[in-house]
Order: structure tokens, then sequence, then C-alpha cells
């Protein structure tokens, strides 16, 4: 049995990487769906959209990581060289932020729909803790973004 498809115990909540345990939905969706109906059609086309949505988020974070590697790479050889990079670094880090933020909101779009379809209370936790982390990100890069402005207009001056 596949670690994601074990019991789980009342009230605890488990947070699985796989995707397996993300596109795992059918069992879960409501049995009293009559074949052939509009909302039978749904409940069983939306966990392949959230899968797909899934898909999007990871991709996006993919992207972000790999263009954040390469600039890094390329502002290190520009400071090795003498060249003052503290501003490039900054719009690096704010565009990672920016891939982070746009991957979290496609995740939880994924998990409303991953919870309206089980109806399970560990669905919403997990959804107010990307929910959350979704928030404490977009609050600090605001500030960093702020910050950065600041700075250009000084340098711009």
């Amino acid at each position: 049995m596949h670690p994601a498809s074990e019991p789980v115990a009342s009230g605890e909540i488990t947070f699985s990487s796989s995707l397996f345990a993300r596109t795992h939905y059918r069992r879960n969706i409501d049995k009293s769906f009559t074949k052939g109906s509009p909302i039978a059609f749904f409940g069983h086309s939306l966990p392949i959209t959230a899968a797909a949505i899934d898909y999007i988020a990871i991709a996006l974070i993919l992207i972000g990581a790999i263009k954040f590697a390469l600039r890094a790479i390329l502002i290190e050889v520009r400071r090795l060289a003498g060249i003052a990079c503290l501003h490039q670094i900054r719009r690096n880090r704010l565009e990672l932020g920016g891939y982070i933020l746009a991957a979290l909101e496609f995740m939880i779009i994924s998990d409303i729909i991953h919870t309206a379809l089980t109806r399970k209370v560990e669905g919403l936790y997990f959804l107010s803790l990307l929910v959350t982390s979704d928030m404490t990100i977009d609050i600090f890069m605001s500030m960093d973004f702020k910050e950065t402005k600041k700075e250009e207009k000084i340098n711009h001056a």
C-alpha cells in the first residue's frame, strides 16, 4: 500500500509531498453522484483539474528557481569582478518571491477544489497553512519591494 493511502488516525494531519496523495481524490468523492449527471462529471473531472493546477504550481517554482540560480551565478561573477550588485541581488530575490507567490496561489486554488471534493477538516488545515504562508511572504516581499524602490530613487537622484 502506498504511504499516502494508509489510514490516518482521527485528527492526525499528514502532509505528503507525493502527487499520488494530491490526485487521490476519487476515493473521497461523495458516492451520491449519479452516473451521467453534471454533478458527476464535475465530481470526476475536478480532481484531474486540481492535479493539473498542482503541476502548474510546480512548474512555476522550478522556473523561478532556475532563473534565480542562473542570475545568482551571473551576479556572483560580476561581484568577483568588483562590480557592485546589491541592487541586482535584491531584484533577483524579489523575482523569485514573485514566482513562489504565484505558485502558492495555484496551490491554494487546487486545495480549495480538493477540500470541496473531500469535505475533510484536514484539507481546511492545510489550506489555512497555505494561505498563511502566502500572506506572510506577500507582506515581507512588499516591505522589501518598498525598500528597493526607495534605494532606486536615491541611486537615480
